[in-house]
């Protein structure tokens, strides 16, 4: 199995316990850390093993990381540990128009 494989099958792993945390607590705010964390795995991944000029897959890794990181840190900060309730658009009936 390859390195990216492997990387896929943790992520995956990674998403479907923390899908089961969220079932079992009805609190989100784990998961939207844990796809956020995921995001800068892949980012540093496809820096590391992509083809390309280096220099550019290490500022886009570097755009992506950051934004990424910046955004778990703030969930985790706002969310986890301040114990707040969850984002309006998860609990707002939304009406579908097709």
């Amino acid at each position: 199995m390859g390195v990216i494989a492997l990387l896929a099958a943790a992520g995956v792993s990674l998403l479907v316990v923390l899908w089961a945390i969220q079932l079992r607590t009805r609190y989100a705010a784990t998961a939207d850390v844990g796809w956020t964390l995921l995001v800068t795995g892949g980012a540093v991944a496809s820096a590391l093993l992509g083809d390309g000029d280096a220099t550019r897959r290490t500022v886009v890794a570097a755009i992506a990381a950051g934004w990424a990181l910046r955004l778990a840190l703030y969930r985790l900060r706002d969310r986890v540990f301040a114990g707040r309730g969850e984002d309006g658009p998860f609990f707002t009936p939304t009406v579908v128009l097709l």
